[in-house]
């Protein structure tokens, strides 16, 4: 569909990367990762996109979700491939990998390559993502210490559905091995590099399940180590409506807006303070008040 240059590079060559727009495969100490690059002239800036669930019976892969729109950013891009996909049965991976190697350290040891070869700071960046991709990008946003844009994102990966869990566990797992919970929890990610990231996050309200079982339960948690108000700093909830639930995203018109627009302003820019979600209020309130009960 797509006739792009293809190229292909050890991870220790990374150089200065070339303008325009090319597939790029790394090799990183023998692993395959995928990329596809959108490098502007004179772009200061970047935006991180990445990739939920992949039905591989429709598309092939390496497969990356709206890359379409690259050509519509007025800044570079890179897209990512999550790799565990290579793996058999599995069509969403949360950039696991194995036990023995983790492809979110890995991608994100590459893109600050990428970013620093194009003379771009990660704080410069943005990370966006739905679903899949939203979990990555929250961790991504964490790791580089930039921030993130995304649309009914995973938060505690366990919580999704069943089936793709299994998948997982069937496609990248030994006999003795049990999935290793840091690399699929934010709560336990923000803990490990004891960093809270600038995160803009939307949640359809007609998906129940998203709100009951990923927000709510991600942010009694954060509240254990975070007061109400270092919460409401970094973190922006806003909510939507689309019959189609979990899948039904804002319109991509609107979506590209808001990708340039939290990309161009400072992070606590992109927090209204005072116009804090009442609903949110009560959560992070009740959750504080299980909080002190315990003591």
């Amino acid at each position: 569909m797509y006739n792009f240059p293809c190229k292909k590079i050890e991870a220790e060559s990374i150089g200065n990367i070339d303008f325009g727009a090319y597939f790029l495969e790394i090799i990183d100490r023998g692993q395959s990762h995928h990329f596809f690059i959108n490098h502007v002239p004179h772009s200061e800036k970047c935006i991180i996109l990445g990739t939920g669930a992949v039905n591989k019976k429709k598309v092939s892969i390496p497969y990356f979700d709206r890359m379409s729109w690259y050509n519509l950013f007025t800044v570079s891009s890179i897209y990512y491939f999550d790799s565990t996909l290579f793996f058999d049965d599995v069509n969403l991976g949360w950039l696991y990998g194995t036990n023995d190697r983790w492809y979110m350290e890995d991608v994100a040891n590459i893109i600050i390559k990428l970013l620093v070869n194009m003379n771009i700071s990660p704080e410069n960046s943005i990370c966006v993502g739905s679903s899949g991709g939203g979990y990555t990008s929250c961790v991504l946003a964490t790791v580089l210490k930039s921030k993130a844009l995304v649309f009914n994102p995973q938060l505690i990966c366990r919580n999704w559905s069943m089936p793709h869990i299994e998948r997982l566990k069937e496609g990248v797992l030994h006999d003795d091995e049990q999935l290793l919970e840091e690399r699929l929890n934010l709560n336990l990610i923000i803990e490990k590099f004891n960093y809270l990231p600038c995160l803009h996050i939307f949640y359809n309200v007609v998906a129940k399940e998203d709100v009951d079982n990923q927000l709510i339960p991600f942010i009694s948690k954060l509240s254990e180590k975070y007061s109400v108000m270092e919460i409401k700093d970094r973190i922006r909830f806003d909510f939507y409506t689309n019959v189609k639930g979990h899948n039904g995203m804002i319109d991509n018109d609107d979506t590209i807006k808001l990708i340039e627009q939290d990309l161009m302003i400072k992070d606590d820019a992109i927090i209204q303070k005072k116009a804090v979600n009442s609903w949110l209020n009560n959560i992070l309130d009740h959750c504080k008040m299980k909080l002190h009960s315990k003591k």
